[in-house]
């Protein structure tokens, strides 16, 4: 697999390089990226100080970054790219994922969980609203490490939560041996487990292929309330979900499900759209 991982040297992004380092999910032939963006300074003031003393200016900003993340890179067969980019955030991070392709990709997101329109930062919004490659984002949660994971997959019965759960099986070497598995859907309250079975059975069949056997977990409710409310209360290391998110409006752009699920509950998040 190939991973992109935006990196600027904050806690969140550095959980998010922790991810992959320390539960030793990288296998041979697997790739990591880590991208670090450097803002271009003003014209006016890169004339002033000259190039020799901008070029020493990034090299100390992208370098102090890069040693914030050797603590946590630190980790046998983990040997990742660092690549300074410069420019827009999302912009730089946007292009780079179209030219190296990465099956996903991995987030840290200081963002606040009360303000909808500030879930997840605006560079985490504006990387999913530029691509269609799936987004691991992490916030100050990160999945347990020296224990088998607990991941929940949201399913409403739509193709693109089929996706999701489809896109979680062929990738479950990401997660480790002795997953435990929670497939959860949200039903009406006069008829919870028949809506289960009729919403979840293509996601089911699937998973019975696979050789998983997922717990069951009916809720009723309004849906992103009683899936934010279940995945803290069992404990969900990350939740991997289909999102129906409109472009750049910004209260939409991870559809109001996920958006309800990240303002109640600071999960890790696997966006699939």
């Amino acid at each position: 697999m190939r991973f992109l991982v935006p990196v600027d040297g904050s806690a969140q992004s550095i959980n998010a390089v922790k991810f992959l380092a320390e539960r030793h999910v990288i296998g041979r032939g697997d790739n990591v990226e880590l991208v670090n963006v450097q803002k271009r300074l003003p014209p006016s003031i890169e004339n002033y100080l000259g190039r020799e003393a901008v070029a020493q200016y990034y090299g100390e900003e992208s370098e102090t970054v890069k040693r914030q993340l050797d603590a946590a890179q630190k980790a046998d067969g983990f040997e990742p790219v660092y690549k300074v980019l410069f420019g827009d955030p999302i912009d730089a991070v946007a292009a780079e994922a179209e030219v190296f392709q990465p099956d996903l990709i991995i987030m840290g997101a200081r963002g606040q969980r009360a303000f909808t329109g500030l879930l997840f930062g605006s560079v985490s919004r504006g990387i999913l609203a530029r691509t269609q490659i799936p987004v691991l984002i992490l916030r100050d949660r990160v999945p347990a490490v020296g224990r088998s994971l607990r991941i929940g997959l949201a399913c409403d019965g739509s193709d693109i939560s089929l996706r999701a759960v489809r896109h979680a099986i062929d990738n479950r070497q990401i997660y480790g041996q002795g997953t435990e598995w929670h497939l959860i859907h949200v039903g009406s309250n006069q008829t919870p487990e028949e809506d289960f079975e009729k919403q979840t059975a293509a996601a089911q069949a699937e998973l019975q292929k696979a050789g998983i056997t997922p717990k069951k977990i009916s809720l009723t409710g309004s849906a992103g309330s009683a899936v934010a409310k279940y995945v803290d209360q069992a404990e969900i290391d990350l939740l991997i979900m289909g999102s129906h998110g409109y472009g750049n409006v910004k209260t939409l752009l991870l559809g109001s499900v996920a958006a309800k699920i990240a303002a109640e509950s600071d999960v890790p998040l696997l966006i699939i759209r």
